[in-house]
């Protein structure tokens, strides 16, 4: 099956595109190009229906319409027009061309270099920040069993063509997304009336921005393989809405790595498995992964509370 000549590629790559804040919100002509421009597109009456995804994101934006009737693809919404202002580019990179990471949550660094807020704007926030990062952690927490499929490389495995892996995809997703959870910050912050619609989409814009500044589209590439790239990028767009979690699940195992036997104490680890971490405490990835083997999903939950709790 040709990858770009395929039903199912348009269809997948439309209704990720409509979950992905980054999409939703469309910078004025010739700041950002779409991410999808070279992803050639089949004609509506050749798109019939291959997964049941979920309707739309914020804003009111129309649901993919699987069937090929009314509902519109992010490519044909209209463009919200946002002010030409400089801000600081989140992306820096290293002396090997690869863009650093950021300190912070992605959409909050956005809204520190957002030139349409004032320099005190987080600071006015910061209430809401504490409660959410509450709420993420707990949710963290909850369903720590499809962060680890994240971590795992459940959005790096996605493929088009494989209507199984964006069903396990979209389900892994679900319970870390609206409604069951808080939006991603900034159409969080919007739908809060802590930030205007322009405000809201100039931040959207800072992120697609950062998000995909590894994710380029090489022009002179084959068809197929730009399909490939610009598949990649929609997936980037698509993670960085449960980012938080991601980070969290990260600063926990570091800081359990730092203090693992006041964590593991803390958190009743059993002797024997907490031995089994041992070698791994120099190594959030390789604890993770001695923690998977070693620990019950109950231990590892109780682990990562711990670790989240001393952290504040």
């Amino acid at each position: 099956m040709s990858f770009t000549g395929s039903a199912v590629v348009a269809a997948v790559l439309a209704a990720m595109a409509s979950l992905s804040h980054g999409q939703l919100v469309t910078p004025p002509p010739g700041q950002l190009a779409p991410v999808d421009a070279d992803i050639p597109k089949v004609a509506p009456e050749a798109q019939k229906p291959q997964i049941q995804f979920p309707a739309g994101g914020p804003d009111g934006a129309i649901p993919i319409n699987m069937q090929g009737g009314a509902g519109r693809t992010p490519q044909t919404q209209p463009q919200l027009q946002l002010p030409d202002l400089p801000y600081k580019s989140l992306v820096e990179r290293d002396e090997n061309g690869n863009v650093k990471p950021l300190s912070e949550p992605l959409h909050l660094a956005a809204l520190r270099v957002n030139p349409m807020l004032r320099p005190d704007y987080v600071d006015t926030i910061q209430g809401y920040l504490v409660e959410r990062r509450i709420q993420i952690e707990n949710l963290l927490v909850s369903n720590l069993d499809l962060v680890e499929k994240i971590d795992d490389g459940i959005f790096e495995n996605a493929r088009p063509d494989n209507q199984q892996a964006i069903r396990d995809l979209l389900n892994v997703v679900k319970p870390l997304s609206k409604p069951n959870a808080p939006d991603a910050l900034s159409p969080e912050l919007r739908s809060r009336q802590m930030l205007t619609k322009e405000e809201a989409a100039f931040n959207e814009k800072i992120v697609r921005e950062y998000t995909l500044a590894n994710h380029s589209v090489d022009k002179a590439a084959p068809a197929d393989e730009r399909g490939r790239q610009a598949f990649s990028a929609l997936v980037a767009l698509y993670k960085q809405n449960v980012e938080e979690y991601i980070r969290y699940h990260d600063e926990a195992y570091r800081y359990a790595g730092e203090h693992l036997d006041e964590v593991v104490q803390a958190a009743g680890i059993p002797a024997d498995a907490a031995r089994r971490l041992k070698g791994a405490a120099n190594n959030p990835a390789e604890l993770k992964r001695a923690a998977r083997e070693a620990l019950t999903i109950e231990q590892r939950k109780a682990l990562v509370r711990e670790a989240l709790n001393r952290l504040k």
